[in-house]
């Protein structure tokens, strides 16, 4: 991680500007469920007309503002993101002209060019994502529980149950995922050099009459290569399933909780959305950010 902080300090502005935007970006989100609590506490059931306008013209004014801080984050990310590949790719070209005979043939030609074209790709695209959905989820995970522990704490209970069933849902996922990833990595790098040595080869190929043993070795390759695709998203398979129960499992018992305790007169409804809508945006939060840490170790 070190050598990598090389490439993001030439770029400390933009990476500022991004916290920034990110910051406002998540005040924004979690402000428009405490105003849609007040329109529905303050303004439906007391039938106050002149406070549901007003509120409603507050919290558009609010989501616009939010929505042009993300638009820009998304904006300065993708920048950040761009800078740095540039800066790697030529690092890269860089080194690979000290490169001896023996080194090339040590790390293989596939292997070099998934290193210089398609890692450096998703370097880039991890660094862009993170920015934009890794960078808010502290933020937005203790802001978020911190309003719902003011409303009730047992619905800040229920939502950390529910964050603590997702992670280790993900980590079992991850636990079976990572090795048959690095499978696949490898194989992938097999598949390029199989394919550069048949498109520089072919005329040896076709002169020593090696078509057949040749097809055959590419069809051993292909097999492999989708049995470890096909193995990976059987094992993805059973991540959204899962996080789609926790999500709803997450409102029917906010609902219940909030039911009680809104016939205790401890919350009013309003609260009760405003909890659910914290609950959604956190383990949403949570989830993009925990999809993009799956990629790091790719």
């Amino acid at each position: 991680m070190k050598p990598f902080m090389h490439y993001i300090k030439p770029l400390w502005f933009p990476a500022t500007i991004v916290s920034l935007l990110s910051l406002l970006t998540v005040a924004g989100t979690l402000y428009i469920p405490t105003i849609t609590a007040t329109i529905i506490n303050d303004g439906v059931l007391k039938g106050d007309l002149e406070m549901i306008t007003s509120s409603s013209m507050n919290m558009l004014v609010v989501a616009l503002l939010t929505v042009l801080s993300a638009i820009l984050g998304v904006a300065m990310s993708a920048h950040i993101s761009a800078s740095v590949g540039k800066v790697l790719r030529d690092d890269l070209v860089k080194a690979l002209q000290y490169f001896s005979l023996r080194d090339f043939t040590h790390f293989g030609t596939g292997t070099i060019l998934m290193r210089t074209s398609r890692d450096v790709e998703k370097i880039q695209s991890v660094l862009g994502e993170g920015l934009n959905m890794i960078l808010p989820m502290p933020l937005m995970i203790c802001v978020g529980l911190g309003l719902t522990f003011y409303k009730s704490w047992q619905l800040g209970l229920v939502i950390l149950a529910v964050m603590a069933c997702m992670i280790l849902t993900i980590i079992f996922i991850e636990s079976r995922a990572l090795p048959i990833i690095k499978a696949m990595q490898l194989k992938l790098d097999d598949i390029t050099d199989l394919v550069r040595d048949h498109i520089v080869g072919m005329p040896v190929i076709r002169a020593f009459n090696r078509r057949t043993y040749e097809n055959d070795k590419e069809i051993v390759i292909f097999t492999e290569s989708a049995q470890l695709n096909k193995k990976l998203r059987q094992t993805f398979a059973i991540g959204l399933p899962t996080i789609l129960i926790l999500f709803n499992m997450s409102t029917v018992t906010i609902l219940w909780f909030g039911g009680y305790n809104v016939s205790m007169g401890s919350l009013q409804v309003g609260d009760i959305m405003s909890v659910i809508e914290y609950a959604n945006l956190i383990l949403l939060s949570m989830l993009m950010a925990i999809f993009v840490i799956i990629d790091i170790p790719e």
